[in-house]
């Protein structure tokens, strides 16, 4: 999208650039929204870094943004255009995997083990398939005994093996993570499996294509910045959807999400920053209640804390939501906060949050407390709080 910036849109979604040669593959996407630009860029294959930045107004955005685009494609960049492809059926993704279900349970009875993973490499590379040299190599790159001079070449060979082969092992989820062009949602691999997703705003029919994946027992990591809200009622496996209603993380309900281990709901850096909400907030709790290994949970939306921390969330290690004096009063009744490590508020800190933080059975013994949102936070505040010995971290997301 070039030439005069009135022909430019206030708000774009996403575009998709990649760059291919023998020493990199890497991709860059950038998305306009009013006076912001936000942009992400990284290897294919992994989630890269985001980057947001505020212009002085709309026009100059846009000139940022046409410019910035410009210098991309001198660089070698070339814009990837989604395919009109079918999305893959969900039968046929469990049905190719049939015969390595064995090796896949033994991986999900102890995830965090790599023996499994390599006795499943072996396997797969005795039957000429690539990802057994995949996963075997990314194992490889977990070992800290590997010498530093041969990291490069591996990832390298990393990242190749997943440029070939990315299509055919994400197979039904494909269309929505390769083929999504602008919209299409950083994922990353881990061990040969998927483990990683990130949607700025999460699509209605991928929800229910990832709860339907046996893909989806294997992610470690997903972020949501927003949902969808349906234009036109659709129907799918028989259930019919009206259009204009926010469902929020219904479709995810009933997924196997036994694996995560870190979740992030509500306003990403990637995403304008816009109050995040659901109709029925007990679905999200219902929906984390599924997660017996998350140990790391941002919730920046309307939530039922009480209920929240009545989930049996063993292995929990840092919180992130929106703070008041009430909240804190539920975190302490829950006793929740002898279990964490870190803490965090989304939501600006009052002197009365303070009041009630200091006075929080086992905030001395957290390791950090981070401030999210710090336009009322005054120099006293943060020196109560550094009183109780914790590292205070303040991060001031209007930057």
């Amino acid at each position: 999208m070039t030439g005069k910036l009135e022909s430019i849109p206030d708000t774009v979604p996403p575009r998709r650039f990649e760059y291919a040669d023998d020493r990199a593959y890497k991709f860059w996407t950038i998305a306009l929204n009013d006076d912001r630009l936000t942009m992400r860029y990284g290897r294919i294959g992994h989630l890269g870094q985001a980057r947001e930045i505020r212009c002085d107004s709309a026009e100059d955005a846009k000139r940022s943004y046409q410019q910035r685009i410009r210098k991309k494609t001198r660089e070698g960049y070339a814009e990837r255009i989604p395919a009109k492809s079918k999305t893959a059926d969900r039968q046929d993704a469990w049905d190719a995997i049939a015969d390595h279900e064995p090796f896949l349970q033994a991986i999900l009875a102890s995830p965090d083990e790599p023996t499994a993973y390599a006795i499943y490499a072996d396997w797969l590379s005795e039957r000429q398939d690539a990802r057994g040299e995949f996963t075997r190599q990314q194992l490889a790159l977990e070992d800290p005994r590997l010498p530093m001079y041969k990291r490069p070449k591996l990832e390298k060979s990393v990242d190749l093996l997943r440029q070939r082969n990315a299509r055919q092992w994400l197979s039904d989820l494909a269309p929505w993570l390769i083929d999504g062009g602008r919209a299409a949602y950083p994922y990353r691999f881990d061990r040969g499996q998927l483990a990683a997703i990130v949607c700025d705003k999460l699509s209605f029919r991928f929800a229910h294509q990832l709860k339907a994946s046996p893909h989806c027992r294997f992610l470690t990591e997903l972020a949501i910045g927003s949902t969808e809200v349906l234009g036109d009622t659709i129907r799918i496996d028989d259930q019919e959807y009206r259009a204009a209603i926010d469902y929020g993380v219904e479709p995810l309900l009933g997924g196997d999400f036994r694996n995560l281990r870190q979740l992030h709901v509500g306003t990403l850096p990637t995403a304008p920053r816009t109050r995040f909400s659901f109709s029925n907030p007990s679905k999200l709790v219902q929906w984390i209640g599924a997660m017996p290994r998350l140990e790391r949970l941002w919730i920046h939306a309307d939530v039922d804390l009480a209920a929240l921390l009545k989930l049996p969330l063993e292995h929990l290690q840092e919180l992130h939501v929106r703070l008041d004096r009430s909240q804190v009063k539920l975190l302490s009744k829950s006793g929740r906060v002898q279990q964490l490590q870190v803490l965090g508020s989304l939501s600006p800190i009052t002197e009365e949050t303070v009041d009630a933080l200091v006075q929080l059975a086992g905030f001395d013994q957290l390791n950090e407390f981070i401030c999210q949102e710090v336009s009322e936070m005054t120099a006293s505040m943060m020196t109560r709080l550094q009183a109780s010995g914790i590292l205070l971290d303040v991060v001031d997301s209007s930057d």
